[in-house]
């Protein structure tokens, strides 16, 4: 049986970053299987609602660390 490749794209809110990533991949993804499709290599991609800030609030116990704001001064 083939294992299932599922990609989540994100960024701190999934409001740009995240999207557009999504969508490039996406279009790669369709643009190398015009003769297929809609089979493609990467059926299953999807974009975290709310983005990584608001998944590390909900869901702390599967978060390493913390959750640290892109825009944080962050010390060494």
């Amino acid at each position: 049986m083939r294992e299932k490749t599922i990609i989540i794209f994100h960024c701190e809110f999934s409001q740009r970053r995240g999207p557009m990533l999504y969508s490039i991949l996406r279009g790669m993804d369709r643009e190398l299987n015009t003769d297929i499709y809609p089979k493609l290599c990467y059926p299953e991609i999807y974009i975290l609602q709310d983005g990584f800030s608001r998944f590390s609030q909900l869901y702390p116990a599967h978060c390493l660390g913390r959750y640290i704001k892109m825009n944080d001064n962050m010390t060494a």
